[in-house]
């Protein structure tokens, strides 16, 4: 199994992007500090792709967790690249709708 340490996260300043592991279908672990990235880490950890952790020694029990059962991290990373793969969609979807909105303005 693998799993990703999503760096920053245990010092004030905060975190990385947990998306940057669920990219590659790794599941993501972090710190407490993940108030720059609140609403995506919501969405990780609700679908169980990410599991923000209170300090080192959680971090190391999870992160056990997951070497432990590569099928549990293969489960957890698949879910992370099916927010990240969704959150594509969404955002093509609204440059498509931005795009259409943009040629009716100019055709008027």
């Amino acid at each position: 199994g693998s799993a990703a340490f999503i760096g920053g996260s245990l010092v004030p300043p905060g975190g990385h992007n947990p998306h940057d592991p669920a990219v590659w279908g790794v599941p993501g672990l972090s710190g407490p500090h993940v108030h720059n990235f609140q609403e995506v880490y919501h969405e990780m950890t609700t679908a169980g792709a990410a599991v923000i952790v209170g300090g080192v020694d959680e971090l190391t029990d999870a992160l056990s967790t997951w070497l432990d059962n590569p099928r549990a991290a293969g489960v957890a990373g698949a879910a992370g690249r099916t927010v990240v793969e969704a959150k594509r969609g969404a955002t093509a979807r609204t440059a498509a709708a931005l795009l259409e909105l943009l040629e009716e303005a100019s055709e008027s």
